[in-house]
């Protein structure tokens, strides 16, 4: 695999692009792919007040990509957000994401999605099956995931391909369980468990 990414000539048109920086492999490789390739990017990680298991994850990664590329990420941000029973994680990103829109800090966000790996367990029932209908571009094109057409083993030849394996593996954390994690049991433990050997 080639230890570059080739991003649509379209991501040029933009001034302020954004990305959404969960903590996660996927978007580290992504910052690192954006980074190297000298786009300036603003990094922002939301954080979720009941559980913010991503916060830590999130500044290691920035360092860590830092440390790789030489280059410095010139805006790291998090914004805290609260769950209620009217407005899930998907609507608060959503809100916060267009006012960030609004108020002209970005005009475009960029995410690490990725399709999730076929076969994976029963039990999630080819996890969610919208994902596949989903377009790399989308909002109005505001909205770019440039992994999305990829899986995790996909991404993992990309960590591969640039030494970052064996680091991004130590500091990003997946799992979506407020308590301690990793819990070992939810869709994205079990992905990374399956391609990284490891939650």
């Amino acid at each position: 695999m080639s230890k570059t990414f080739s991003f649509d000539v379209k991501l040029n048109n933009y001034k302020s692009p954004g990305l959404a920086l969960s903590g996660g492999i996927d978007s580290a490789l992504l910052l690192y792919y954006l980074i190297n390739q000298d786009y300036k990017v603003k990094c922002y990680t939301l954080i979720d007040k009941n559980n913010d298991n991503n916060r830590q994850a999130a500044t290691n990664v920035k360092d860590l990509i830092e440390k790789k590329t030489g280059k410095t990420v010139e805006h790291f941000e998090f914004i805290e957000y609260e769950k209620d029973h009217e407005h899930g994680k998907r609507e608060k990103m959503t809100e916060i994401y267009t006012n960030l829109f609004n108020s002209k800090k970005i005009d475009c966000i960029l995410t690490g999605a990725t399709q999730y790996i076929k076969n994976i367990d029963d039990k999630w029932n080819q996890s969610d099956k919208l994902k596949s209908t989903d377009t790399i571009w989308m909002n109005d094109d505001t909205t770019y995931r440039p992994f999305l057409k990829y899986d995790k083993t996909w991404i993992k030849k990309g960590c591969d391909a640039n030494e970052l394996t064996n680091d991004l593996v130590k500091i990003t954390v997946s799992c979506v369980s407020s308590k301690s994690p990793p819990c070992k049991n939810c869709l994205w433990c079990t992905e990374k468990y399956q391609v990284f050997g490891c939650y």
